[in-house]
């Protein structure tokens, strides 16, 4: 399914999901899939720790790119968005998540 995402969008929802807990290792590898499938595991890998220092310089772009996105990484982000989101990010991943759920449709 294609859904159109900037690279903020990436950013704001990578720091998100980032900052859930994990529960199962089935609950990690859909989250591995879906660094995959958004191109954003490198900054998955330093938001992390792990590969050096986040510049969100090269995040702030708000070009709407479209990517393909499997239908269960597509429900993955739609559940992690239903977590509480910091005020910051909100309308970011509130429209957002209303794409991804568009996509579903």
């Amino acid at each position: 399914m294609k859904v159109s995402v900037s690279n903020l969008d990436l950013f704001a929802l990578t720091r998100h999901l980032m900052s859930q807990q994990s529960p199962t290792p089935e609950h990690g590898r859909k989250r591995l899939r879906t660094w995959d499938e958004l191109g954003v595991a490198d900054l998955a890998d330093k938001m992390g720790g792990f590969g050096g220092e986040v510049t969100i310089a090269s995040w702030t772009s708000k070009t709407p790119n479209d990517i393909e996105l499997s239908e269960a990484v597509i429900e993955f982000i739609v559940a992690g968005l239903k977590q509480p989101i910091d005020g910051a990010w909100s309308d970011i991943l509130t429209r957002l998540g209303d794409r991804m759920e568009a996509a579903k449709k």
